[in-house]
């Protein structure tokens, strides 16, 4: 998956010297179909082996440029090193005490140092759970998990570092019965686990492909993006189902034993079925 081409470890924290680098440049501004899905969903996510990240990123960027013969001016002063670094890891700009101290330190890793203090700083485990949760969410009603419960889950779990294949797995796999885990399950209750929702939003999210399109027929736009395909990840969470707990007064998700889904191309009027798969089974 595209996802799998941009994750090098299963960490929140980044390279330091990767995020240095850039900042230098002035251009730069719930049962066991939900456990297999998860596997599969991280299988693709972590599968990528190649060169390091950062000279794949590197090499994009400088072909872009002498395509459209940009070139660098320099690298980036003190000044706007620190208002870049500031706003890409902590969501703000330096206080004016920490701006002199920085501007004033003559330590030459002192940018390094930055980073590695920001990304130590509370402020960064808010920016990323702020920044996550509207990827996630899109800013959606709270229906069933608070916004509070749901900001503090993402905050503790950045706070402490927890791995990416960790939070996946608790987002998708969460039934939302142990209060422990429960905010988690706000991803699927409420979207009130309605299928073709969730097979939308977890193709966009998690495996880096907009199936969107393929709901109805084959992409007329995008060659690989197949019904088979949309209907072959619906055919996970369409298990999926929402009950209410009457003596929780919650509801919670529950897991039906079949689930395989047919489909017809609303162009082709060419029909199939499909259990539980990813496209790279097929390929």
């Amino acid at each position: 998956s595209r996802v799998g081409r941009v994750i090098e470890t299963h960490q929140f924290r980044c390279d330091s010297r990767w995020v240095s680098r850039c900042s230098t440049h002035p251009t730069l501004k719930k049962g066991a179909a939900v456990a297999v899905f998860v596997l599969l969903c991280l299988a693709n996510l972590t599968s990528f082996a190649g060169p390091p990240l950062r000279d794949v990123i590197d090499s994009q960027i400088r072909s872009a440029w002498e395509r459209e013969k940009v070139a660098p001016v320099g690298p980036a002063t003190d000044a706007e090193f620190l208002r870049r670094v500031s706003l890409d890891l902590n969501g703000m700009t330096a206080t004016g005490t920490e701006a002199k101290a920085f501007l004033d330190d003559p330590a030459p890793d002192k940018r390094v140092k930055l980073i590695d203090k920001l990304m130590a700083s509370p402020r960064f485990a808010r920016h990323l759970a702020n920044t996550f949760s509207v990827m996630l969410m899109e800013r959606r009603a709270d229906t069933n998990v608070t916004a509070a419960e749901w900001d503090k889950y993402l905050y503790e779990s950045f706070l402490a570092n927890k791995p990416y294949d960790q939070l996946v797995r608790e987002l998708i796999a969460s039934d939302g019965v142990d209060p422990a885990t429960r905010p988690a399950a706000k991803f699927f209750l409420d979207r009130t686990a309605e299928p073709n929702l969730m097979t939308r939003d977890v193709g966009r999210i998690f495996l880096g492909r907009d199936l969107q399109c393929a709901q109805c027929h084959d992409s007329p736009l995008v060659n690989d993006f197949l019904q088979s395909e949309y209907y072959g990840v619906q055919a996970f969470v369409v298990r999926t189902v929402m009950f209410n707990d009457a003596a929780a007064k919650k509801q919670l998700l529950g897991e039906k034993a079949d689930g395989d889904v047919a489909f017809t191309s609303v162009f082709t009027k060419e029909t199939g079925v499909s259990a539980p798969r990813l496209r790279s089974e097929e390929h």
